[in-house]
């Protein structure tokens, strides 16, 4: 209930959500775990104590949770990780082969337009630079 109570209160002070608050608590436990290793664990000393929680606090709890871009840090992290789990899904559901060839991957220009089958297909592919003049190469290379 403690935990719980605490959890709710840290949320209404920095005004975040419940996801953002999860996520930025995991980057504080994995900071957490480096500086403990750096540290050569806790220490049951008065001095070494409060060394520690300084440190802990200017390395990990103000970083995570009290600077300006401590939220956007998050977000983006958030997003990054939103990405990855659909690019996970899609990849999954078009299988690796066709994966690499919408990916381009393993190929050159000339490899890749030879494979596809259609307009459709080149169409669809994810491309690093593609122009209007691509487009009409392609359209012209294909009669």
């Amino acid at each position: 209930r403690r935990l719980e109570v605490d959890f709710l209160r840290l949320k209404v002070e920095l005004g975040w959500t419940t996801t953002e608050l999860i996520l930025a608590l995991h980057f504080a436990l994995d900071r957490l775990e480096v500086l403990l290793s750096k540290v050569g664990g806790l220490s049951d000393t008065d001095t070494k104590c409060a060394h520690f929680e300084e440190v802990f606090d200017e390395e990990v709890i103000r970083p995570t949770f009290l600077m300006a871009s401590s939220r956007r840090a998050v977000i983006k992290q958030m997003d990054c990780f939103q990405t990855s789990v659909i690019e996970g899904i899609v990849r999954e559901q078009l299988g690796d082969a066709r994966w690499a060839l919408l990916q381009q991957e393993g190929g050159n220009d000339q490899e890749w337009q030879t494979e596809a089958s259609s307009a459709v297909d080149t169409l669809w592919r994810l491309r690093p630079r593609a122009s209007f003049d691509d487009l009409c190469r392609c359209f012209q290379r294909r009669g």
